[in-house]
């Protein structure tokens, strides 16, 4: 993988992250992403993919923000505590 294709790849990463916190839905996001193009490999883009990304070990204030609302909409983090939002 080239530096570009790298710096593509963090973007789309990115885009995904975002899309999260502005949808709070993984299948909407999958769509506009698969939509917008974006692939795993050669195949279109899952909803797995896509909770994997917000599960993962958040790198910045946006990410560990949809990360937390992830966990909560899916019920993977109490209901009730909502002083981690």
């Amino acid at each position: 993988m080239s530096i570009d294709e790298a710096k593509e790849k963090i973007e789309e990463l990115e885009q995904v992250v975002h899309l999260y916190v502005i949808h709070e839905n993984v299948t909407t996001v999958m769509g506009i992403v698969n939509e917008r193009g974006y692939h795993v490999g050669k195949r279109n883009v899952l909803t797995t993919d896509i909770s994997d990304i917000l599960r993962a070990r958040p790198t910045d204030a946006m990410q560990e923000l949809a990360g937390k609302l992830f966990r909560k909409i899916s019920g993977e983090e109490r209901a009730d505590d909502e002083s981690n939002i």
